[in-house]
């Protein structure tokens, strides 16, 4: 498997089209931890107004370091209010006005580190209904430390969310992390 393959759909969230597409990405076997972790991923998790964007890959790199690199109060030069390690955080990312993402759930465990945050719907976007999360699955595959990264957003009403490029953004900016723990 290479160091990292993207998902990356901008469409109707339809957990079997994910599960398929996951499996084929991967060109893992059925059996494999990673394609567990993959597969099983997204389960459950549907948007109530049926959009989403996805952003996921798989990486060689240790889940731990990965997310400090990805935690909610660690992406960009964002302003954090309250401790950005616990729900009821707040985040405003630079240059963007009335945006700001609140921290609402968070698990971590030794196999799953996650945040989910929302926007809220009095945002100059005009966005209702955002919800997003990022997830950071373990997955040590035999001797090397390899990991599972998804970042999901749904919303009910986009107002001009797609001017935000924020699939390209995230995806950058999962890059950026992978790679400065490969170093």
């Amino acid at each position: 498997m290479a160091d990292a393959k993207t998902l990356y759909l901008q469409r109707h969230c339809i957990p079997e089209l994910i599960d398929g597409l996951i499996m084929k990405l991967m060109d893992e076997e059925p059996g494999d931890p990673r394609t567990f972790l993959a597969r099983n991923l997204l389960a459950g998790e549907k948007s109530s107004g049926g959009n989403c964007y996805c952003v996921q890959m798989c990486a060689d790199v240790e889940a731990e370091r990965l997310f400090a690199k990805l935690d909610f109060d660690a992406i960009g030069d964002a302003k954090i209010t309250g401790d950005g390690k616990t729900i009821g955080s707040l985040r405003d990312p630079i240059g963007t006005t009335n945006l700001t993402e609140k921290q609402i759930g968070r698990n971590i465990t030794e196999y799953e580190r996650s945040y989910k945050y929302s926007l809220g719907d009095t945002n100059s976007l005009g966005v209702k209904g955002f919800v997003a999360s990022m997830k950071v699955l373990n997955s040590t595959h035999g001797n090397t430390p390899s990991c599972f990264v998804s970042w999901t957003a749904s919303w009910d009403q986009p107002g001009e969310l797609a001017s935000l490029s924020l699939p390209e953004f995230v995806r950058n900016t999962i890059e950026a992390a992978i790679a400065s723990c490969s170093n």
